[in-house]
């Protein structure tokens, strides 16, 4: 009876752990989506060695990472407007193949032998653009998707487990292939695993929900997402947490290929096995967080990650070993992964349906928005001050801008009480 018992409750921990993948829909994107995600992994890997083979410059590998999400920054806003008037099932559709479509051709240029800077800098330009009508879609997706907000943060959590599980095996299988083949096949893979996600999205049924017939000037619809997001408290504080992380954690990410190879004296593999520890980090620290039921306490996960994440920056750079790389970037990853997914959860749960496609839109601007200008700035501080003292000034900006957060706690608590119980009674008065 008691081992019956324990298998009966380890089955509960189990099925409640992943609980969003009840829901239909939400599975079938799941499905598809994790393949995509090793590709894109695969190719974040390979783009960034291929900068590097071509260049040795670690200004250029932040200058195109800026070229790539600088659109981000400038349009992701406006995508949000397209989320809250068009289908999203729609919009994805369209944005998926576009992804195919320019992933394709950076892989025929680099298989051929003529791919050349001026081209990566082109298609991560407009791979931005298409990420910033993209990201406002799928993220405001979710939540129709799992039917209601039950389960709403479980999807994100999971979501994030999902990118961060292709982050464990996307650079392997890259720092692989790369070795072996070249970038070129890496691109192409990508280009191919869009397919599953396409197939997801055309398989998926969406009832019950009908994009808003708000015809309003669009410059008016998007300074309402922005008056939301600044006169609520939670929201604009949750916003600066996230911009703070997207800023100076980003640094790691960009100078990675530098670090591989100059500080640690490595290759191709031993990026792929750095990027692959931090997504093992990743994943750990998602799964602790998807066995949460409530959003209460969140903010205390926030503000803590935040914080950790700022020192662990600093200890990665006196590290001159990649056994000691790798025992900083496990809970690197799993601070990351916290504060960024513990922000969504809270920001979706206190933003109104009619709003929510601006409301992550603004969100995604701060998260993916704000990355260039931090590696752009990183990249360019390596190269004068290198790159140890570049990820210590990273971590100690990532300090200071924590400990603001941590400290108003208390009235953030409070004020998102109030928020949640008016985003409750508009949701509700909007359906009925």
């Amino acid at each position: 009876m008691n081992l019956q018992n324990k298998e009966g409750k380890g089955m509960s921990f189990i099925c409640n752990m992943f609980r969003a993948l009840r829901h239909r829909n939400y599975a079938i994107f799941c499905a598809g989506q994790m393949i995509s995600l090793i590709g894109n992994w695969m190719q974040t890997m390979a783009m960034s060695w291929l900068i590097f083979r071509l260049t040795g410059s670690s200004t250029q590998l932040g200058a195109v990472t800026f070229c790539a999400q600088i659109p981000i920054l400038l349009f992701v806003s406006w995508g949000g407007i397209v989320a809250d008037r068009y289908p999203k099932r729609t919009v994805l559709l369209w944005t998926q193949s576009l992804f195919m479509l320019l992933t394709g051709a950076l892989a025929a240029l680099t298989l051929s032998g003529d791919a050349a800077l001026w081209h990566i800098y082109l298609i991560s330009l407009l791979t931005g653009l298409v990420t910033a009508i993209d990201m406002p879609a799928r993220q405001a997706f979710i939540v129709h998707m799992v039917e209601g907000h039950n389960d709403l943060s479980n999807a994100i959590i999971l979501n994030s487990t999902m990118v961060n599980g292709a982050r464990l095996i996307g650079p392997s299988i890259a720092g692989i292939l790369v070795a072996w083949l070249g970038e070129g096949h890496c691109f192409l893979l990508n280009s191919l695993s869009y397919l599953a996600v396409l197939t997801s999205l055309i398989n998926i049924t969406v009832t019950g929900f009908a994009p808003s017939s708000n015809k309003e000037n669009p410059l008016q619809s998007l300074i309402k997402g922005y008056e939301f997001a600044i006169k609520n408290q939670p929201i604009a504080s949750l916003m600066l947490a996230v911009a703070t992380m997207s800023l100076n954690a980003s640094a790691h990410t960009v100078l990675m290929p530098i670090f591989a190879a100059n500080v640690l004296h490595g290759d191709s593999k031993t990026m792929g096995l750095l990027l692959g520890t931090e997504g093992i980090g990743a994943i750990t620290g998602a799964l602790i967080l998807a066995c949460r039921r409530s959003p209460k306490g969140l903010e205390k996960i926030i503000a803590t990650a935040s914080i950790l994440c700022g020192v662990l920056l600093v200890l990665l750079s006196f590290t001159n070993s990649t056994r000691i790389a790798i025992l900083c970037l496990i809970p690197l990853g799993m601070t990351i992964l916290g504060q960024l997914s513990t922000s969504n959860t809270l920001v979706q749960y206190l933003t109104p349906d009619y709003l929510r496609g601006r409301v992550m839109g603004l969100h995604a601007m701060m998260f993916m928005g704000l990355h260039p200008i931090g590696a752009f700035c990183y990249g360019f501080l390596a190269d004068k001050v290198g790159t140890p003292t570049a990820l210590s000034v990273s971590g100690v900006m990532m300090l200071f801008g924590s400990l603001r957060f941590a400290l108003t706690l208390r009235s953030f608590r409070i004020h998102a009480r109030r928020l949640l119980s008016l985003t409750e009674r508009c949701n509700l008065a909007m359906r009925h």
